[in-house]
């Protein structure tokens, strides 16, 4: 399957990183070593370029390592690239060490192709820094808000896959709203009260970070 660049630069952002793409083998795992010893690049990004090429199985795990110390099991899972909420690349790769993120990461495979995550992506992405004053008035100080912006977005992705699981699993349907070309909202059949108590079991998860959905999905009166 080809893969557009332009789907590839939303899920690798770090332009170091993304040098790595254009590596033989040899080269990339020259390079991955180097990022990793340096330090500076330890984020979500070096984890999504593994959706795309293939990397060592012991540099894999160093970096899995080196992201959990980082940022906890949150960077895990801002780590989610869209290739893989799109297409479900990079399956068997990720389920290896995914799935001590729980149940989370089977409701997320849940909603592989269901939603156009690209486009909510770049609706997201041009929010942050709306988004991060938004939080930060709400909450504080956060882990979350420690995240690099690429994967901060990613998280925001992530999150809105597993509400999407939960409604397919309850038999909500759900649709998209948008304004000419652009993504601007998710139309759930479903009244607010009926879904409560899903956001207030991830608001204990992730925090303040669900209040940011209230605008976002359009419940039935």
């Amino acid at each position: 399957m080809q893969i557009s660049k332009c789907l590839i630069k939303r899920d690798i952002q770090d332009l170091e990183i993304f040098t790595v793409l254009n590596l033989d083998d040899k080269g990339r795992n020259n390079k991955l070593k180097s990022l990793i010893e340096n330090g500076r690049t330890i984020n979500g990004d070096l984890l999504r370029l593994s959706d795309y090429i293939r990397i060592e199985e012991e540099l894999l795990s160093e970096v899995v390592n080196l992201i959990k110390k980082k940022y906890n099991i949150i960077g895990l899972k801002s780590s989610i690239s869209l290739v893989f909420l799109l297409f479900g690349i990079g399956l068997e790769k990720r389920d290896k060490y995914m799935k001590e993120v729980g149940e989370e990461w089977e409701k997320v495979k849940n909603t592989i192709g269901l939603f156009p995550y690209e486009k909510y992506f770049d609706y997201e992405y041009n929010a942050y820094e709306y988004n991060i004053n938004t939080l930060k008035k709400l909450e504080g100080n956060s882990e979350i808000l420690e995240l690099p912006k690429n994967d901060f977005v990613h998280l925001q992705t992530w999150i809105t896959a597993i509400l999407l699981s939960e409604f397919k699993e309850r038999g909500i349907k759900f649709k998209t709203v948008k304004e000419g070309t652009e993504l601007t909202g998710i139309k759930v059949e479903s009244r607010y009260k009926d879904v409560e108590d899903v956001l207030e079991r991830l608001e204990k998860t992730y925090g303040k970070i669900i209040k940011l959905y209230t605008g976002w999905f359009i419940f039935n009166e």
